[in-house]
C-alpha cells in the first residue's frame, strides 16, 4: 500500500493530502479516547475502529489493493457516534 501511494503522490498531491487530513483527523480522534476509554465494550469497538481507519488508508492511498470491508468517511463517523455514545 505504500509503495502504491508513493507512485501515486507524484501524480496528485492535493489529493494526498486532503486525503492524509481526513486520516490524521480520525486518527487524533481516536488517540484521544483510547486514553479514556470506558470499560471493555469500548476498548473493543476502539481496536475495531482502528483497523477500520487502516483500512481507509488502503481504500484511500490503495484502492487497487481492495479492502476487507466496505469503508468510508461516512461509514467511520458513524462508528466513531457509536463509540462516543458508550462513554455517556
Amino acid at each position: 500500500a505504500a509503495t502504491l501511494r508513493l507512485e501515486r503522490i507524484r501524480s496528485n498531491p492535493e489529493r494526498d493530502h486532503a486525503s492524509m487530513a481526513m486520516v490524521s483527523s480520525l486518527h487524533k480522534r481516536l488517540k484521544t479516547v483510547e486514553a479514556t476509554a470506558v470499560g471493555a465494550n469500548q476498548a473493543r469497538a476502539l481496536e475495531a475502529f482502528r483497523w477500520s481507519l487502516e483500512e481507509l488508508r488502503v481504500s484511500l492511498f490503495a484502492q487497487t489493493l481492495g479492502t476487507r470491508e466496505k469503508v468510508s468517511l461516512r461509514r467511520l463517523e458513524k462508528r466513531w457516534d457509536d463509540i462516543v455514545r458508550m462513554q455517556d
